[in-house]
């Protein structure tokens, strides 16, 4: 399996040795065996449940890590925005980006709404894409919430990045990563993946 983060994107000298292999080294070693089911140990492994409503399946999965699994996933959009690598020019955290670090550096995930983020994916499409890497695309609504999509194998990672003024989806508090260690994930139908990477792609 091809590593999840160290795509080879990231400038190799942004970081020291002991931020990016260590600190951020061991976030992305849980971050791959979560999501992807590999090497994990029992006390590791995730519960998931599924279900459907409204035409959608869910999967709910206990026994995730709230802090490690933010902090890798911070991990990566702080590292997009502060590479020079043209693949991330659409990330710009701005006033965001010393409050991200701080999270990282001092292990502190924040609450559950400072910087959400949801998850999405095409695991039960037809067609996988689990080497799909895209470039991060940056979305914004009428009300002016910001936010990044990543798009990384079957995941799509929705960062929600605003002040604390912004008042957020309900949908974003229902299914951002929790507190109590639960992670939801709503699998988009089959052939809604390739409606969301042409979008991403244009």
């Amino acid at each position: 399996m091809k590593p999840f983060v160290q795509i080879g994107e990231f400038d190799k000298n942004i970081l020291c040795k002991e931020c990016d292999n260590e600190r951020l080294g061991s976030l992305e070693k849980y971050g791959q065996k979560v999501l992807f089911g590999k090497n994990l140990k029992p006390e590791e492994t995730p519960d998931c449940q599924n279900y459907e409503l409204e035409g959608y399946e869910f999967s709910e999965c206990s026994n995730v890590d709230y802090k490690k699994i933010k902090l890798f996933l911070l991990s990566i959009l702080w590292r997009s925005h502060i590479t020079d690598r043209p693949k991330f020019n659409s990330v710009n955290l701005g006033p965001h980006t010393d409050r991200i670090k701080e999270m990282l550096w001092n292990n502190e995930p924040g609450e559950e709404l400072e910087y959400p983020i949801t998850t999405t994916s095409f695991i039960r499409a037809d067609y996988h894409y689990k080497d799909l890497i895209l470039e991060p695309r940056r979305m914004r609504t009428k009300s002016g919430i910001n936010s990044y999509i990543f798009s990384i194998g079957s995941f799509q990672f929705h960062f929600y990045v605003n002040s604390r003024d912004h008042k957020l989806p309900d949908f974003v508090n229902e299914m951002t990563l929790k507190k109590n260690n639960s992670m939801r994930t709503v699998h988009l139908k089959n052939g809604m993946e390739k409606a969301l990477i042409k979008r991403l792609v244009e």
